[in-house]
């Protein structure tokens, strides 16, 4: 019996690979490209991730790019109507992160730009497609850019990271700013024949130089500005000598650098924002800082600072105290409590610091500087200033979140004539940014060439169209006003999970996602534009009326009874109510927390994935989850990793957990599992009988394979699968009873990966894909003929061809189906609509959820 069963399995394999084996080959040896038959439109909401990498066209002020946290990029073409990710469809997601870029004059369709880990691109389409330079001299990162307005083939590339403020802090003991990981210092890259060979120049200040900003004189490109964490220089050979220039200035330690030019007067203007410092005296704090301004050619610089300082013994708000006494603490090398201790008295005259600096193209004496007070170290409430009078009074012009909405110190901002209240409109944040808390920080300050600003608060994009007296959010149109539907504009940065179209309302089906809570597609996307997909937020922060009233806001999928498709259920992982369970038994309008105590002890600092969330359609009190050992997902799609990021070392409930009264307790459930099992998904089959569980294994070796239980969880038994498996990652039971695996690992043979189907309940089975690391298997519920895959990257391969396939003829044929799509090698989630067999749904893993239509 055994050798019949082996010669069956084989003479399946020998089937499936005589029809494809030729296809499979190619897969496995060469990229190929997707089908545009069927076009994935990525489906919001916008952002939901932050950028400190806004870029802007200097000639074309409909150009945009932007790059994100989530390791996407995007463009926009129509000033933020619409972003297209700037990734090959079919390649990898994180190569073309726009971190700066510029253009010429002569020339707008030609640019360049640094992308992520020292790779620089050119464009000769303004932008819609860039192309690598090869021979670039260094991997690691670069910081500023430039290209001669003379002369497209001089290009000026600044090695640093000093625009990763995140990272890169300034004090008294490291006045020249920290070093960044990965990140080449010391010199500016130079070019004169675009890119073909490279010089270094400015070699000479120091081996840490970091170089924040190059400026070429529009009127004259041998003179050359430059700022970096050793001060303010200039040349006046293109760089082939420099002098240091600080006539007028406290010190030279800037922060940014920006320029005025009027073409029909040849103006030009110099302006510097300065890195803020602090000295104690007495009992408070001395600052020193601001803004300077020269008119000739940075020779001698004169300061516009005016009265941008703002007396914080004024300031009532304690975040903004607390973050005060962390920026001199940070400082000064001290701890809060003994600066706090040192000098208690808050300074009458203090400036926070700012970290970028924006000059109104048209009008000079306009001017902005704003800070980051999440990620520096700096401090509020006064985070975006600006003067209209070329720095002679300041006022505060961007101002979010009850601090201002309440009011609060009126009286002291009225002593400054600064407008009272809130200025800044969000779409569906707009409660939780408005109603309570403090300020979420401004990341970013640009503007464009007619003197629009844009800003990245929190990780929202905003503009300003009024010169910054008020704010809209850019990423997303609401259907009508205070529906809270909301149309994304193209530039999601959400970290997508699960989803599910088994609501039993066509069009209405549910997205989970990490930060931005659980969403429902709605049906008035046409109000918008026709075709349009819209989304309102069940869970999250639209519901956070009240700073007592958190949501979960992280949530890896979302399940639904089978016994009733108004009750919901989710497993927030992260944030808010981590390690409970979540229920809704009215199609989400509200929520309630089911699990008696917490079902899993979570570390604040990890990020403890469970997935698989069943529910018995026998007993809908009878459910499951699992929480793997390891995982293949997020930023790590091609190698295992310890589920936690390593920060959950005493945890040791891995598996299956299971509960017998609809979630208020819990067990662990392992019995016939491995020891640690690496349990990623688990199902019941087509009649609600058995439940299949899939185990990878893991960079530990555990066990992985196909495991069945005959009686409802309380135990498992192993099945049989084809020998050279390792690891199974899905298993998908259609309604004809044929079990479908996903397997592979993304360190994988080649013949260790594939999707198998067995139609005698894993007796014998077929192989109808063959690459070495599967993530998904699905069968439409409307063609049992019609299966799905998600290839996930596989180094063997050299990760080429990840994305989702689809077969329309049993698997016999294959079509490759990733056009719109800008990160397919971390796709999280497929599913085929229930009602539409040419709607598809996809989730990602940093671009949110997207809509793919087929046209015939």
């Amino acid at each position: 019996m055994k050798k019949s069963f082996l010669f069956i399995a084989v003479l399946f394999q020998f089937i499936g690979f005589a029809q494809n084996s030729a296809y499979f080959k190619t897969l496995q040896t060469t990229k190929v490209k997707s089908d545009p038959k069927l076009k994935w439109t990525v489906i919001g909401p916008g952002t939901s991730g932050y950028s400190e990498d806004l870029n802007i066209h200097p000639y074309d002020s409909n150009v945009m790019f932007l790059s994100y946290d989530m390791g996407n990029g995007y463009g926009t073409w129509n000033k933020g109507d619409s972003w297209t990710t700037l990734n090959d469809f079919d390649g990898l997601g994180s190569e073309i992160k726009p971190f700066r870029t510029d253009f010429s004059p002569k020339n707008p369709d030609y640019g360049i730009m640094i992308g992520n880990s020292g790779t620089i691109f050119t464009t000769h389409n303004r932008g819609r497609s860039w192309e690598e330079i090869e021979n670039f001299p260094t991997k690691k990162k670069c910081d500023a850019i430039a290209l001669d307005p003379k002369d497209e083939n001089t290009w000026y590339i600044g090695t640093g990271q000093h625009w990763k403020v995140k990272g890169v802090h300034r004090s008294l003991k490291e006045p020249n700013g920290t070093k960044y990981r990965y990140t080449e210092y010391g010199y500016i890259y130079k070019t004169i024949d675009a890119g073909k060979t490279w010089t270094k120049i400015m070699d000479n200040i120091s081996k840490d130089l970091d170089v924040l900003k190059i400026i070429i004189d529009p009127r004259d490109s041998n003179k050359l500005y430059v700022l970096t964490n050793f001060g303010f220089y200039t040349s006046k050979d293109k760089g082939s000598s420099w002098q240091e220039k600080k006539s007028g200035l406290p010190y030279n330690d800037g922060r940014d650098l920006q320029s005025y030019y009027n073409k029909s007067t040849k103006e030009f203007k110099l302006f510097l924002l300065m890195q803020t410092h602090y000295e104690g005296v007495g009992k408070s704090i001395k600052t020193e800082g601001g803004v300077y301004k020269s008119v000739d050619n940075g020779e001698q610089w004169t300061s516009v600072t005016g009265n941008l300082a703002f007396d914080m013994s004024q300031i009532t708000d304690y975040s903004s105290k607390s973050l005060y006494y962390k920026t001199i603490a940070y400082w000064f090398g001290n701890s809060a409590k003994d600066v706090q201790a040192q000098y208690p008295e808050l300074p009458t005259a203090t400036i926070p610091v700012y970290n970028r600096l924006a000059v109104n193209p048209l009008n000079p004496d306009i001017i902005y500087v704003s800070n980051n007070l999440k990620h520096d170290f700096s401090f509020g409430p006064a985070e975006v200033m600006k003067t209209e009078d070329g720095g002679k009074t300041w006022i505060v012009c961007a101002r979010p979140g009850d601090y201002w909405k309440k009011n609060v110190d009126k009286a002291y901002w009225d002593t400054r004539n600064n407008p009272a209240g809130g200025n800044m409109s969000f779409s569906h944040l707009e409660a939780a940014a408005n109603t309570y808390g403090n300020s979420k920080a401004f990341r970013d300050l640009q503007i464009n060439g007619k003197g629009e600003v844009f800003t990245v608060y929190d990780q929202q994009l905003f503009i300003s169209v009024d010169n910054g007296n008020t704010w809209q959010q850019r990423d997303d149109i609401e259907t009508s006003p205070g529906s809270n539907h909301w149309v994304g504009r193209g530039n999601s940065n959400l970290p997508g999970f699960g989803l599910n179209v088994k609501t039993g309302m066509k069009g209405q089906y549910l997205f989970a996602s990490e930060e931005h809570g659980i969403w429902r597609t709605t049906t008035d996307g046409d109000k918008v534009y026709k075709g349009a997909v819209a989304l309102e937020q069940i869970e999250g922060q639209t519901q956070e009326l009240t700073e007592k009233d958190r949501r979960a806001t992280s949530a890896p999928e979302i399940s639904i009874d089978p016994n009733d498709a108004n009750t919901y259920y989710i497993l927030p992982n992260r944030q808010n109510h981590e390690g409970t369970l979540r229920k809704s038994t009215d199609a989400g309008k509200t929520w309630s927390t089911v699990s008696e105590k917490l079902m899993v002890k979570f570390n604040p600092n990890g990020v403890l994935f469970s997935f698989s969330h069943i529910i018995d359609k026998k007993d809908s009190n009878r459910m499951m989850f699992t929480i793997p050992s390891h995982i293949q997902r997020g930023w790590h799609t091609s190698h295992w990793m310890v589920n936690g990021y390593l920060r959950m070392t005493d945890f040791t409930d891995f598996g299956i957990h299971l509960s017998t009264d609809g979630g208020k307790t819990w067990k662990t459930n392992n019995t016939g599992l491995p020891d640690r099992p690496n349990v990623s998904q688990m199902t019941y089959d087509n009649k609600y009988k058995n439940i299949y569980a899939a185990l990878g294994r893991s960079f530990e070796k555990s066990v992985g394979g196909l495991y069945r239980s005959i009686n409802d969880g309380e135990s498992w038994e192993k099945v049989s699968i084809p020998k050279e498996i390792k690891s199974i990652n899905f298993v998908e039971v259609d309604k004809n009873g044929i079990i479908y695996i996903a397997c592979g690992e993304g360190e994988a043979a080649i013949n260790e990966g594939g999707v198998y189907r067995s139609t005698n309940d894993g007796k014998t089975w077929e192989q109808i894909f063959d690459m070495p690391h599967i993530k998904m298997v699905k069968v439409s519920p409307l063609d049992s003929k019609t299966i799905a895959v998600v290839v996930a990257p596989s180094k063997v391969i050299k990760e080429i061809n990840s994305g989702i396939y689809i077969s329309n003829d049993n698997g016999k044929n294959w079509t490759k189906y990733n056009y719109g799509l800008g990160q397919v090698d971390k796709m999280t989630g497929f599913e085929f609509d229930p009602y539409d067999e040419n709607t598809f749904w996809s989730s990602c893993h940093g671009s949110g959820f997207a809509r793919g239509i087929l046209s015939k």
